[in-house]
């Protein structure tokens, strides 16, 4: 099924009791997009992509945002794998930049 919401925005996928559930995409107005699993009119499960800074998120999420277990790239290559509580780097995990130095450890609300 294909659904078109106000403002350019477009979600073709599965829905259960008019809201998202199972799999979909999704693509907002500024041009993000993202496909993954959705419960209950939430995404629970997938991949984000922003346009605005090009970074991709493959993870969890929770009430629309990333948490719970996830990896973060950017286009110059460094990384972020590791636990997400709210959007924020929130427990343990692993950051590379994109030099190669890393940083493996615990992460408090950043």
């Amino acid at each position: 099924m294909v659904l078109y919401f106000k403002l350019n925005l477009l979600f073709i996928g599965v829905f259960k009791d008019d809201k998202p559930d199972g799999k979909g995409k999704f693509t907002y107005a500024g041009g993000d997009v993202y496909n993954g699993l959705w419960e209950n009119g939430q995404p629970t499960h997938g991949t984000y992509t922003s346009k605005a800074d090009g970074s991709v998120y493959k993870g969890d999420f929770k009430n629309d945002k990333k948490d719970g277990e996830g990896k973060e790239t950017w286009p110059d290559k460094s990384s972020y794998n590791g636990s997400y509580v709210n959007n924020q780097k929130d427990g343990v995990g692993k950051y590379v930049w994109a030099n190669g130095n890393t940083y493996d450890g615990h992460w408090c609300v950043n």
